[in-house]
């Protein structure tokens, strides 16, 4: 498995999660249940970690570019993403 992204949220990773498993690419999230059980454990452990197999890479990044989620630009810069979190609040 190969870590694509990093959140500090398993709601935010769950979003992206859920759009690769919608093309058929299987994903794993490290600290998951973790973090929802302690988020303030979130930067201890290194965030929630969105991997797949490193046969899907590329083509889990091809998604992620077309759908706004892009490695290294923050969860918020992202419209669904900034929705979601403001419904969570």
């Amino acid at each position: 498995m190969q870590t694509l992204i990093t959140y500090n949220y398993s709601h935010e990773a769950g979003v992206l999660r859920s759009l690769l498993e919608s093309e058929g690419i299987n994903t794993f999230l490290t600290n998951e249940t973790l973090v929802q059980v302690n988020p303030m454990l979130s930067n201890a452990v290194g965030g929630v970690q969105l991997q797949v197999a490193a046969d899907d890479v590329e083509k889990a990044l091809q998604i992620m570019k077309e759908h706004g989620f892009e490695p290294g630009k923050p969860a918020q810069e992202n419209p669904l993403l900034r929705w979601i979190n403001r419904i969570m609040k």
